[in-house]
């Protein structure tokens, strides 16, 4: 990826080219210690098909970098941590 450009290239298509969508699943399972278990989320790229596993507490982070760099912008506020799914918490 060229950043100094100002329609940024990768592999020799725009991004605006590449028309990328990103597929967030959570996986089914919970993971960690049996006292300290993670809900972990699959996150797959349209374009590069490259799956990666993320906690929630990376999305936090993530959130938290956009609020400082995009100090001027509406950066959406995360969805909750824990979700009721048929009144299980």
């Amino acid at each position: 990826m060229h950043l100094g450009q100002q329609n940024p290239v990768v592999d020799g298509i725009s991004l605006k080219e590449l028309g990328d969508s990103v597929l967030v699943e959570i996986e089914p399972r919970r993971k960690g210690l049996p006292f300290l278990k993670h809900v972990e989320y699959r996150i797959v790229s349209k374009c590069f098909q490259i799956p990666v596993q993320r906690r929630y507490s990376d999305f936090e982070v993530f959130h938290g970098l956009l609020l400082q760099k995009f100090i001027y912008r509406m950066v959406p506020p995360l969805p909750p941590k824990r979700i009721l799914k048929g009144g299980e918490i």
